[in-house]
C-alpha cells in the first residue's frame, strides 16, 4: 500500500502532525487544530499524492484546519512530496512469561524475587511493564 506526505529537504525528516483543542474558540470553528511539524513523531499521511503536494503548497488557518488540510509555517520548497510504501504482513512474536521476566530482573536479588513471586502467585502481578521487558533484554545482551 503507497501513502504519501511531506519530507524536510535540509533535514530529511519527515513532517509530523499535532493535534490540538480549541477550546472555548470551537464555538465559530473546527474542535481541534491540526498544525504539521519536523519535530511531531507522528507521520502526517495521506492516500492521495495531489493532496499531499496541495497541503505542501499550502497552509490552512488554525481555524479550518483537520488532518486533510492541516496548519503549518513552512515554504513550499522547504519540503517534498514523497512516497511512502508500506507492508503489512503477520508475524509471530513471543514473549517471556511474568515469571521469566522477573527471575532475571531480580536473580541477583534473591529476597526481591521472592517477594514478586509471591505477587504473581498471588494475582497482584498479572503483567510485567515494557520498561521491565526493556531491562530484562538488557540484561541478556550482557
Amino acid at each position: 500500500m503507497d501513502k504519501y506526505g511531506l519530507r524536510g529537504k535540509k533535514s530529511g525528516r519527515m513532517v509530523g502532525f499535532s493535534e490540538s483543542s480549541n477550546g472555548d474558540d470551537a464555538e465559530f470553528c473546527n474542535e481541534t487544530t491540526v498544525t504539521l511539524s519536523i519535530d511531531e513523531p507522528s507521520i502526517w499521511l495521506v492516500d492521495d499524492p495531489q493532496q499531499a503536494e496541495w497541503v505542501r503548497c499550502n497552509t490552512t488557518g488554525w481555524y479550518n484546519s483537520d488532518y486533510a488540510t492541516p496548519n503549518h509555517n513552512f515554504k513550499p520548497d522547504e519540503l517534498e512530496t514523497v512516497k511512502i510504501h508500506i507492508d503489512a504482513e503477520p508475524i509471530d512474536v513471543e514473549l517471556p512469561s511474568i515469571l521469566e521476566v522477573y527471575e532475571e530482573i531480580y536473580k541477583s536479588e534473591p529476597k526481591t524475587l521472592e517477594q514478586t513471586k509471591k505477587l504473581i502467585k498471588s494475582g497482584h502481578y498479572t503483567s510485567y511493564s515494557w520498561n521491565d521487558l526493556c531491562d530484562m533484554r538488557k540484561l541478556l545482551e550482557l
